[in-house]
């Protein structure tokens, strides 16, 4: 909820301005071989085009693999006078990579000095490949209310390695949101995101409390369902100024995975430019001495 256009391109430039998000994620703290992510990405309104343009990059490692992805979109932004509908599209190229010196198998060979997997399908080197990354989304904005749908990776895209082939699954994130004033300091905004890989579903749920505009607290859960709830998210952060927003997050596992790790830490950094570009030249003054 703090980061829509990492999952809903189609919400580039609806800030207003140059918006430009770090994210660093570790997952599952204390778990060998556990999931860590970092994230950048940028979005600006163009104006002179009525829509916007972006830029992500994301890398995500777990045990030997990892996952390279960048990608550029562009959202065309159409204002009506019940809302603002948003449509893009994001077109990029990932690099998977597996790294064959982290493998282990029963017959092989593992000391100081020698990495044998005695394996010929396998190899003690880093191998990778490269791919197309690509999708198309919508995102809808009427008063207090906000929703958006992602789908990417369809059809579905495998690459070939010598260990095998990687597929990089389909996916649909949907995300809806609401904000509601409460004694005009407060404001609460209830959230919804459901992730799809067309096999398996997982669900994020979330509210969050602002004050003031630059302090905010909430929590979160994933899951709704035994095979699927992960975590409780309490989640904190600061706006210590009209263009820095730091928050923190931080999963505390419910599910039986607990008893082998030590929660999940997430933080981000946000940069805001507050400030209209690409707009184009103000209309030239021509004063009139009648109305001087």
């Amino acid at each position: 909820m703090l980061n829509k256009y990492d999952r809903i391109t189609a919400y580039g430039g609806l800030e207003g301005s140059l918006h430009v998000t770090g994210n660093y994620r570790s997952q599952w703290q204390g778990l060998e071989s556990s999931p860590v992510s970092q994230r950048l990405n940028a979005h600006v309104p163009l104006y002179f085009l009525r829509g916007a343009a972006g830029a992500k990059i994301e890398n995500h490692s777990q045990g030997p693999q990892s996952l390279l992805n960048f990608q550029l979109s562009y959202n065309y932004v159409q204002p009506f006078s019940w809302g603002i509908l948003s449509a893009g599209v994001s077109f990029g190229a990932f690099q998977y990579r597996i790294d064959g010196e982290q493998l282990r198998t029963p017959g092989g060979v593992y000391t100081d000095f020698i990495t044998n997997h005695n394996d010929n399908r396998l190899s003690e080197i880093m191998n990778s490949s490269v791919g197309a990354s690509y999708g198309i989304s919508v995102y809808l904005i009427v008063r207090n209310f906000e929703t958006g749908l992602e789908v990417s990776q369809v059809p579905s895209y495998g690459i070939s390695l010598r260990e095998g082939e990687f597929n990089y699954s389909s996916l649909i994130n949907w995300y809806t949101e609401g904000n509601f004033y409460i004694f005009n300091e407060y404001k609460i905004k209830p959230s919804l995101l459901i992730q799809s890989d067309l096999v398996n579903i997982q669900t994020d749920v979330n509210v969050l409390v602002e004050y003031s505009g630059n302090i905010f607290g909430g929590i979160g859960m994933r899951g709704f369902s035994p095979n699927t709830i992960d975590a409780i998210i309490p989640v904190l952060g600061w706006k210590f100024n009209e263009n820095y927003r730091l928050a923190y997050a931080f999963d505390i596992g419910v599910s039986a995975l607990r008893t082998v790790h030590q929660g999940t830490h997430e933080i981000q950094l946000v940069y805001n430019l507050n400030k209209k570009i690409g707009a184009g030249l103000p209309p030239k003054i021509i004063y009139n001495p009648r109305f001087m």
